[in-house]
């Protein structure tokens, strides 16, 4: 039974590239074709023009309404695989996977994405070996695939559940005993930590920034290719070149923390209690870096923060990344308010 070409579309966030990694070496598809989802009709355009037939989201997916139409009235079946909160309406997807959508009964609700597609891929082994695809002994091994979901749960920073933890203490088993990918133990290698005593802050503070600082300021393919090439040598070029570019990201952020919180501070005095909502802007901040000052922002005044740079591909249009820290439900305000907000 031939298995249908498979066009996996990512977003280039904290666990997107261990889920590539996970997908392309599930090996259960002809083809897999990394999308980087930029504007929704460029994704859909170009998984159109590949043949695919099948469009997979992974980490994303659930509120693009009109990015799902779209790829269906081209003939492609969508797949959408995600963890965040959805919507009052679902897209018209033939297949939703997402913990925390109505009526789903999976019991770990704080998955990170690579977690939901880790348990897809484990789900779709068991309904291949059932159809007769391959049997128990030729089926392919998926706990190889344990220290990138491990990787990417930490590098996500969602809870650690029972059940995340069982997946992260899996993965890190597997690295300590030197079974991980080569440019895993690579990244190990260029950020001066050893493997056989890995723990959550390697994932969180070591290898985790270096493979998104590519997607933050150069090509995200260079984390994908790194940790899903066989080949040594190449692993440990791309591991050097993903840490120069983490050094360039980190002089940017420390610039543009420091420039952030200068706005910030000067909306309020030093005596007053910080307002509850803080927003700062300048046309020069890095769109690639504002979620992290973002996220600083929510620490060092205890509640709702908003960075925002210019959008220069959409006049009179910004991107922001906001973070809350007392569950007032900021996105689904986002998500009542679109004529206002064009897309969460």
């Amino acid at each position: 039974m031939a298995v249908p070409t498979l066009t996996i579309a990512v977003l280039t966030k904290n666990e997107a590239h261990r889920i590539e990694a996970c997908l392309a070496s599930a090996a259960f598809a002809d083809q897999v074709l990394v999308v980087d989802s930029g504007s929704t009709d460029s994704t859909v355009a170009l998984c159109h023009q590949s043949g695919a037939d099948v469009l997979i989201t992974v980490d994303n997916g659930i509120a693009s309404m009109e990015g799902v139409a779209q790829a269906q009235a081209l003939g492609l079946q969508v797949f959408v695989t995600d963890h965040h909160l959805p919507a009052a309406t679902l897209p018209t997807a033939e297949v939703i996977v997402n913990p925390n959508q109505p009526g789903c009964e999976f019991e770990s609700k704080s998955l990170a994405g690579v977690g939901v597609m880790f348990y897809v891929l484990l789900a779709l082994r068991a309904a291949l070996r059932q159809r007769g695809i391959f049997t128990a002994e030729s089926q392919p091994k998926l706990d190889a695939l344990l220290p990138l979901v491990a990787l990417g749960t930490v590098a996500d920073v969602v809870k650690l559940d029972n059940n995340n933890r069982r997946l992260v203490a899996q993965g890190l088993k597997r690295i300590r005993a030197g079974s991980m990918p080569a440019g895993m133990l690579a990244l190990f290698k260029a950020a001066g930590r050893e493997a056989k005593m890995a723990t959550t802050f390697d994932f969180g503070f070591a290898l985790g920034p270096r493979i998104n600082a590519a997607g933050r300021l150069s090509d995200m393919t260079l984390g994908i290719e790194c940790l899903i090439t066989d080949d040594a040598a190449r692993a440990d070029e791309l591991a050097r070149q993903l840490d120069a570019i983490n050094r360039e990201r980190r002089d940017i952020e420390g610039d543009m923390r420091q420039q952030a919180m200068e706005i910030a501070e000067s909306l309020f005095d030093d005596s007053d209690e910080p307002p509850p909502a803080i927003c700062v802007f300048d046309p020069d901040f890095h769109e690639g870096v504002v979620g992290i000052c973002q996220l600083i922002f929510a620490n060092r005044f205890n509640g709702y923060s908003e960075c925002r740079d210019q959008c220069v591909n959409f006049r009179d249009q910004y991107r922001s990344a906001a973070t809350e820290t007392h569950h007032l439900g900021f996105y689904h305000r986002c998500c009542a308010n679109t004529d206002l907000i064009g897309r969460c």
